[in-house]
Formats: C-alpha cells, structure tokens, sequence
C-alpha cells in the first residue's frame, strides 16, 4: 500500500512540477524548512516521553496556544514538539512558544514519514482539525502510536474529498489509525461516521476556537493601539479582518461613499496575504483614496498623516485581536466573493463583544457562522451592496452595535470549555 501512494504521490508532484519548481525559486515561504519536510525534523534525544501537536496553519496555530499550557498542567514532565505545514503557521507559533522545538510537517511519502517518526519518537500524536495523511498514520499504527483527533471538523467539501480516501484506504476510517476523534458537533461526527468511523471512536466535545477567544478586552494594549493608529474617542472604526484583494476593493468603494454620511469614520485593513499588498493599494487608490502601512506608523506619528481619508493597510503579524478591540464593527474576509470563498475565523470579533460582518462564503467556518447566525450575533452580506448598507445601518446606531457585540460575546461564552474536555480524554487513553 505504501509503494502505491508513494507513486501516486511522486505522479501528482510530476504534473505539478513547473507550478512547484516556480514557486520554489520565486517564494521563500516555499522554500522555508525543505529538508524538514524530507522527515529531518529536530533528532529528539533521551527518554522523555512526549506529545507530538500537528497544527497546519494560522488557525490551527491559533488553537495550539489555548492546548499547550492545558496539555503541560495534564502532562507534567513530558516533552511536546509542535509541527506545522505553512510558513505563517511556523512564525506565529515560534512566536508564541520559544522554547518549544516547532518544524515543518513532513511530505507523506512513506519513507520521509518514517524518519520522521524515528527521530521525533512521540507517544502520541495529536492533530488539529482533521489532517489525514495515509503513509505516516500507517506507520503510526504498525508502531502503536496512539493519533488522536482534537477540534475535529469537516465541512460538507471534505466530506466528499474524504469520501474517496475512505474508498482508497478504509483502515483510516476504521478505528486502526486514528484512535479518537474529538469532534466540534454532532454534524461533524455524523459526517465522520458516514466515512466508517466507529461511533466508539467518536467524541463531541465542542469547538476548541471558543476556548481561545478572549472575552475581555485587554483595554491597555486597545488605548496603545487607538493611539498608534491616531483614531480619537468619538471616531468610529471599520475593520476589514483577514481580507482578500477583491474584498478591499469593496470595502474602500463602500467607505469612499459612507464618507461623506460619517466624516468620521475609520478604515483599518488586516490583508490575508501579505505578497498582495501592492494589488491592494492599487484597489484603495482607485477609489479615490490613500493608505498607509501600519508597518510606518508610531505613537509620534503625525496626526495628518492619519486623518480619516487614509486606509491603514496592515502589514505586521500579530495585531489582529488589538485591532479588532479598537473597531466599532469587524468585516470578517474570504467571505464575499466565491472566487476567495470559505470564510475565516468569526469568533475571535465576536468574543470581543464587536458588531461582526461576514458574506454568503463560509463554508470553511460553517458551523461558527451558524452559532453567529442563528444566536443573533453577526449580520451576513450577499454583496458589496448590502455590505455598504449594512456597515452605514451600524454606523448610524451606537445602540445596535452594542447590542450585536453584546450578543456574539455571549455565544462565544456559552460555548467555551471544549480543550478541558479534549484533555480528559487524552488522559484516558494516555495516563
């Protein structure tokens, strides 16, 4: 079995070649951690025992900073080594976890896989999400080595996508292979069962991005924040959060028109990809407006510099949840247009107590989008027009955003406790 997909593997990568051999030479991202991903992760010596915590990007790096320190209080004494697929997910977790050894997730074929657990050694792997990778949970299961799932999800999408793996390599889904999955609801566990999992190795424990969204506003960091940004106390602040190049041009349209009703009013822009920026100051320019990197600005900054017909275009890492502290209302992005659907993480304004925007595109946060939705915390928007109308109905009413806020803040409370649950029944299986 491990040949077949190691030939399946190497015919995609053929086909792939010249996309692949582009971006090597052209993104370093690309090019970031190669010979960790050929299975050379950190050589892990002595005899203590460990966890092994895959996170694949920025938001399930997101959820490693709420599981570590359960996991170090659960777990005293053992060792916990971080893996990640994306460049991005890499910098935030190093960032947030110095002293632990962070590398990248290695390439599935079998024998990367296998030196990768040779030299990791772990007692037991834990994946973020769901990220099932035949080779290396075969090895997995020849060794013994117990895989758990934690804040499992998958999407209606993925669940056809699965569907063929499952037809390809059934033991994933039976039990074999992974020995638990910690499901966010019962919808994602439904969807799992269907693929053959037994319901015995199914657990709902609720969604973990919950437990990681702060609910208080760290009202230091939001008065540094105000002032770096030159926004005064009556001004109001639109935040375009983790926004694509098409979303910015819909946000400046409707900014540029709301302008003249609220002179003054705000836009903050948080991009999702940061190699866009030039194509994002084209789209802000063309509307008749300018902007500035966040990256330039300082607490002496001149207040001319920062009057409300300038965009603040965000190019720094890890500033979002202060940023969104500081917003009368949050547009959630890769939300509006189907061209960059699938949604991002809505929790995190949300907890916040902020007024959350969103479009028709959310099929990656379906079930957040959901809780938002259904609880009356979060307005959706078909398109730019109703994004306009609806940013220009929160503008007008204090009363509205506060009580929006009020309410997504309380959905994100009510559902919070799912890493303490996760952490019970690893220690089930583990101690």
């Amino acid at each position: 079995m491990g040949v077949l997909i190691d030939i399946a593997y190497l015919g995609l990568i053929a086909a792939l070649s010249p996309v692949l051999l582009y971006r090597i030479a052209t993104r370093e991202k690309y090019r970031a951690g190669f010979f960790q991903r050929f299975g050379a992760a950190p050589r892990r010596d002595g005899a203590t025992r460990c966890l092994w915590v895959h996170a694949v990007s920025v938001g399930e790096a997101k959820i490693v900073g709420i599981l570590i320190p359960q996991l170090e209080k659960a777990f005293p004494g053992w060792e916990i080594v971080i893996s990640t697929t994306t460049h991005t997910g890499r910098q935030i977790i190093e960032k947030e976890h110095p002293h632990k050894t962070v590398f990248y997730f290695p390439l599935d074929f079998s024998w990367v896989t296998a030196r990768c657990l040779r030299r990791v050694r772990p007692d037991c792997l834990i994946l973020i999400e769901l990220e099932l990778w035949p080779n290396l949970l075969r090895h997995a299961a020849r060794q013994g080595l117990p895989v758990v799932v934690v804040n499992g999800r998958i999407t209606e999408k993925g669940a056809v996508r699965h569907r063929w793996l499952a037809r390809l390599a059934p033991w994933l889904f039976s039990g074999e292979s992974v020995k638990l999955f910690c499901t966010q609801n019962e919808t994602y566990a439904e969807r799992l069962r269907a693929l053959g999992v037994p319901s015995d190795c199914i657990a709902v424990t609720g969604m973990m991005k919950h437990d990681a969204m702060s609910v208080e506003i760290d009202a230091a960091a939001r008065g540094r924040m105000r002032k770096l940004l030159g926004i005064g106390e009556r001004e109001l602040v639109i935040v375009g959060a983790s926004v694509y190049t098409d979303e910015v041009a819909a946000l400046a349209a409707a900014f540029g028109e709301l302008r003249e009703e609220f002179p003054q009013a705000r836009l903050v822009l948080v991009p999702r990809h940061m190699e866009r920026l030039d194509d994002m100051i084209a789209a802000i320019e063309d509307n008749h407006l300018t902007s500035v990197r966040r990256s330039t600005l300082s607490e002496d900054s001149p207040a001319d510099l920062l009057n409300g017909e300038v965009v603040v275009l965000v190019d720094t890492m890890g500033e979002l949840v202060d940023i969104c502290a500081v917003a009368s209302c949050v547009f959630v992005g890769k939300s509006l247009f189907p061209s960059a659907a699938g949604g991002h993480n809505m929790l995190e304004p949300a907890g916040l107590g902020r007024a959350v925007l969103f479009g028709p595109h959310t099929a990656n946060f379906e079930e957040e989008a959901r809780l938002l939705m259904e609880g009356g915390g979060a307005v959706r928007v078909r398109d730019g027009a109703e994004l306009k109308g609806a940013l220009a109905d929160l503008l007008t009413s204090e009363e509205k955003r506060d009580r929006l806020g009020a309410r997504a803040r309380e959905l994100v409370a009510e559902n919070q406790g799912a890493t303490a649950e996760n952490i019970r029944l690893l220690k089930n299986i583990l101690l």
